[in-house]
């Protein structure tokens, strides 16, 4: 397990970033969601682990009010200093073990988009969401795919090291209350397309729900994208 830890790790830092830089359903909704978390109480400073270029930190720093303060981590160091040229954020170079030098409750809120399942190891994936509970003081969200089975994707072959994990029991046993478990898939044409779901965990006992609105609003928008993708989405389970 060691070398493919590894052999992932040197993979994903050397992938091609540019289509990073582009937006997507994907990135709605997480900021959506972050803005809906802070209506009543603002979100003061967001941590995105695994954030590439990070676009997604962009468009949370400038859809926020006030602007929270925001910080990127992610092992792809040629993405990061394009992401610092282009947005100029903090974004920081480290993977998974890179989260223990964060302070404890340093952010209000820590995110991860299609980032876990890149990570062969199951137990780092677990050890990693410990680390952002102790980071965050009140939100962690996760857009990840799972298909019922852990493990490797095998299907996928143009986009390597990819691993389906389950996150609803990992959050069960590590007793984090979820608040919002949206499936959603995302417009990628692989196998883990239809796959994605969003998980928001609320770390404070009075976490606010997400609204009806926002919820509504994201399956009303999910159920037109199927409309539209449908026969890719039916080829990719076959």
């Amino acid at each position: 397990m060691t070398d493919e830890v590894q052999e992932s790790k040197a993979y994903w830092s050397s992938i091609p970033f540019a289509y990073y830089h582009t937006d997507g359903p994907q990135r709605r909704m997480i900021v959506e969601s972050i803005r809906d978390l802070g209506r009543e109480r603002p979100i003061r400073s967001v941590l995105e682990f695994g954030c590439n270029v990070g676009r997604n930190l962009h468009l949370i720093s400038r859809s926020l009010t006030p602007a929270p303060r925001v910080v990127g981590l992610d092992i792809n160091e040629a993405a990061l200093a394009d992401g610092r040229r282009a947005y100029g954020l903090d974004l920081r170079t480290g993977s998974e073990e890179s989260l223990s030098a964060i302070g404890d409750g340093e952010f209000d809120c820590a995110f991860t988009v299609s980032v876990f399942d890149h990570i062969p190891d199951v137990e780092r994936v677990r050890g990693a969401i410990v680390d952002l509970r102790r980071i965050a003081k009140r939100y962690l969200l996760f857009l990840e795919p799972f298909n019922g089975r852990a493990g490797r994707d095998l299907t996928e072959k143009v986009v390597k090291f990819n691993y389906y994990w389950d996150y609803r029991a990992l959050l069960r046993d590590l007793g984090l209350r979820t608040i919002h478990d949206l499936w959603y898939p995302l417009g990628y044409a692989t196998p883990l397309q239809p796959r994605y779901r969003l998980f928001v965990v609320a770390l404070e006992p009075d976490g606010e729900r997400l609204s009806t609105r926002f919820v509504w609003k994201c399956r009303l928008e999910r159920a037109m994208w199927m409309a539209l993708n449908h026969p890719r989405i039916a080829r990719s389970r076959a």
